[in-house]
């Protein structure tokens, strides 16, 4: 066989450990979104080039035609694809909650590593807004990488309106934004209070402006930038993220207010966030709010939407090699209740054993579905919680 290139560039085969590390992240995702009332969906591997095209350009996608002529391209976006599936719906109620586990396709070299091909896995939460919905999904981020192991890591949230009604009270014009996004994206400090300087910004309001757009801190951060900040619309926004920061409890240890992370998809217009696991800083999830993207003919109004991905190729080199010495409990209801709801979710949160929830037709069902791959078996009948040991 000759000695070139067996792969394009951007590809690579999976085997072993790595294709162990990636099944089992996915089957933790998933099985965890399930209980959380997720359905996992699975749209098309290609797409009209339309349904991605909007805000994207061509050359950073996989396009090709059929033998009809049609211009179709690789899935470059998958809420993209779930925003397109509500589009079409007839019938249904809200929220509806997506999970997915897919491959996305891209042509950008910016990515890391120039892989073109990469492995997703994500919900979206469709057809609510507010603090709650947020704090729902932002609370299923952090649960994501503490089910995967994950004990140092941390959720940096911005919020795209904030940031707009900053603007807003500056009377910027859009040139002039653009302009300070993109060295908020650097964190450059001192192109920042230039670029505010030639702009005719107050001092004492540029030091402050320019010091918050590179700064990153916890709750008492965010209440002193309140403290800071005289626009009322500006004031609401901090507000809000600090309603999401208390909606989470125990959990919000791992967030971090950062308002200089930047959105490269133009439809997110709230809260966005990014997850960065221990000292490498590597970016494993990203999310928001995108409540323009999605329209349906038997909607009077767009629907809300908010959602996250995590970039499984970039977890695996992360993780340890598969040797889950982890208990594994067998869970089985006959009725989801308080009790139930409250016991599952300890176990997703403390993290100390696998869980795998039976959904059998009774009790007799679910017994006969155990091995010895379980340690324990626990059940709740008639709101009565009991348990075997197995071996």
């Amino acid at each position: 066989m000759e000695n070139k290139k067996m792969l394009p560039i951007g590809v690579r085969d999976y085997e072993g450990n790595d294709l162990t590390k990636r099944e089992e992240i996915e089957r933790k995702l998933l099985e965890m979104y399930n209980f959380y009332s997720y359905e996992k969906i699975d749209t098309p591997t290609f797409e009209y080039f339309s349904a991605y095209s909007d805000n994207l350009n061509a050359k950073d996608m996989y396009v090709f035609t059929n033998k009809e002529g049609e211009l179709l391209a690789l899935r470059n976006d998958i809420t993209k694809s779930i925003a397109r599936v509500v589009s079409q719906k007839n019938s249904f109620s809200f929220p509806i909650r997506y999970s997915y586990s897919n491959k996305k396709f891209s042509n950008l070299s910016s990515l890391n590593g120039d892989s073109h091909e990469y492995m997703q896995c994500g919900i979206e939460y469709i057809g609510k807004n507010g603090y709650k919905s947020d704090a729902e999904v932002i609370r299923l981020a952090i649960l994501s990488l503490k089910t995967l192991g994950f004990k140092e890591f941390s959720l940096h949230i911005c919020s795209n309106n904030f940031l707009n009604a900053l603007f807003k009270d500056l009377s910027l014009t859009e040139d002039a934004i653009l302009k300070i996004k993109d060295e908020i994206k650097n964190k450059d400090l001192l192109k920042i209070e230039n670029l505010l300087k030639s702009l005719n910004i107050g001092s004492d309001f540029r030091n402050n402006l320019s010091q918050f757009l590179v700064a990153v801190g916890d709750i008492k951060y965010l209440q002193m930038l309140q403290h800071k900040m005289a626009g009322i619309e500006c004031l609401k926004e901090l507000k809000y993220l600090e309603e999401i920061y208390e909606d989470l409890g125990d959990l919000s240890r791992y967030i971090s207010f950062d308002f200089s992370i930047s959105t490269f998809e133009s439809y997110y217009t709230g809260i966005y966030f990014m997850g960065y696991v221990g000292d490498s800083g590597v970016e494993v999830l990203s999310g928001g709010r995108y409540d323009n993207l999605i329209k349906n003919p038997n909607v009077n109004s767009i629907i809300p939407a908010i959602g996250f991905g995590l970039y499984v190729d970039k977890i695996i080199p992360l993780l340890a090699p598969i040797k889950d010495s982890k208990e594994v409990y067998a869970v089985y209801y006959d009725k989801y209740t308080v009790l139930v709801d409250e016991f599952i979710k300890s176990l997703f949160i403390d993290n100390k054993v696998n869980v795998k929830i039976l959904n059998s037709k009774d009790l007799n069902s679910a017994k006969q579905e155990l091995d010895k791959t379980y340690t324990k078996f626990i059940y709740f009948v008639n709101n009565e919680m009991k348990e075997e040991i197995i071996c």
